[in-house]
């Protein structure tokens, strides 16, 4: 049986806010969301793709299953049937939130897995490479939210692009690298999550070759469809640059450390935060206000850049480090 998620905005059906849920059991809300089986009509993919060999003119579901993702995340729409979360912050919102990545991960035909650390879990899951290989590209993003946001942007359109990721790279036909998707818990308490899975690269000699760390793809004011590099590895910038170039996107780099990205430096890992501009003026003003809901989000800035993203991730860590 594959398990799914399947949302009204799947089904064609307008998302609507829904009333705050309460809950008394952690346990039993996950049970309902590792359970709910798909439907026997429901479409394994989007009649559109039928029939496409891969690469991003057939991700033509990206902008809406994005939208999708961010939406529930946020209290937009029930993240499952009955459940809907306002904030990422407590255990037990967090836990809702690991069961829902781990069905849609499972959506995609991945197996994840749960790295324990004391006080928080990360999600993961490996993509594996269609030719032998141990060489690894790690795209992640955090999941958890501060205690007064819905989190729409920070970081549901990084948790979001994330997910997004991991359904195009299954989809296509040939990998040259395996991919390891990871959803870190705990960022807004200081890195505590990604930290932890540094940690655990490290202890098990994991050959990480890149680490592409996504945080706040949701504004665009100006209108320069501009994407910001935190700190990033120079062969890691020069691989953003000239996809950027070749697909139209402005691609600056700053120096920044309040991200997980941050803990992947520290163990001297090729490393870059991906983000809008955040430094650079034009970020989401309702960063870490209960004003950062799903319906401000700029959908479309959010597909330009995850396109840009799947292009780079596509060529892989050959010019990490360079």
């Amino acid at each position: 049986m594959r398990f799914c998620a399947l949302s009204e905005a799947r089904a064609g059906k307008v998302p609507l806010v829904s009333s705050m849920f309460t809950f008394t059991n952690a346990i039993t809300i996950a049970a309902l969301l590792l359970f709910s089986a798909c439907s026997e009509d429901a479409p394994a993919q989007d009649a559109s793709d039928a029939g496409c060999e891969g690469g991003l003119a057939c991700a033509t579901w990206l902008e809406d299953y994005e939208r999708e993702i961010v939406y529930k995340l946020a209290g937009g729409m029930p993240i499952a049937d009955g459940v809907t979360i306002a904030q990422r912050f407590t255990a037990e919102q967090r836990e809702i939130v690991r069961v829902y990545l781990e069905t849609e991960l499972q959506l995609h035909d991945l197996s994840p897995e749960r790295h324990n650390y004391g006080t928080g879990t990360n999600i993961f899951a490996t993509l594996p490479a269609t030719t032998a290989t141990t060489a690894t590209v790690l795209v992640g993003a955090h999941f958890d939210s501060i205690e007064t946001s819905p989190a729409a942007a920070d970081n549901g359109t990084g948790t979001a692009l994330v997910l997004a990721a991991a359904r195009y790279f299954a989809d296509q036909p040939e990998r040259s690298w395996n991919y390891l998707f990871v959803f870190f818990d705990e960022e807004e308490t200081g890195l505590i999550g990604s930290q932890a899975f540094a940690d655990k690269i490290r202890t098990e000699q994991l050959d990480v070759r890149a680490v592409h760390n996504i945080d706040l793809v949701s504004w665009d004011e100006d209108g320069d469809g501009a994407v910001e590099l935190w700190s990033p590895d120079p062969g890691l910038q020069a691989l953003y640059e000239q996809v950027g170039e070749e697909r139209g996107v402005i691609v600056q780099s700053v120096e920044f450390g309040s991200s997980d990205h941050a803990s992947f430096i520290g163990i001297n890992l090729p490393t870059v935060g991906v983000s809008e501009e955040f430094v650079s003026g034009d970020a989401n003003p309702h960063y870490h206000t209960p004003e950062d809901t799903a319906e401000k989000v700029d959908y479309a800035y959010m597909k330009r850049i995850s396109e840009l993203a799947f292009e780079v991730l596509s060529i892989g860590p050959a010019a990490a480090g360079s």
